[in-house]
């Protein structure tokens, strides 16, 4: 045990770590878009990854109620038309 954690992290580790840096990317380019109402289904796809809580950054307990919240706001027709 002692000697896996002198090697230092794993590869699943890392990659798993990319993966959520990216998803939060991901997630922040989409609450972008949304407040320029640009790319519908980028927000769409964005509201989604933050609702996810092993994939949203550490702090899921705000990740998921306004996932929720921004899916909610982007399923209205008014919403949707305002998108170009």
């Amino acid at each position: 045990m002692m000697r896996s954690q002198a090697e230092g992290p794993g590869v699943g580790s890392i990659l798993f770590s990319l993966l959520g840096v990216g998803l939060g990317g991901l997630i922040a380019f989409g609450g972008l878009q949304m407040t320029k109402l640009r790319m519908y289904g980028l927000a769409i796809a964005a509201s989604i990854v933050a609702t996810i809580p092993c994939f949203s950054c550490c702090c899921c307990v705000i990740g998921l109620p306004v996932g929720i919240w921004a899916l909610v706001v982007l399923s209205r027709q008014e919403v949707r038309n305002a998108f170009h």
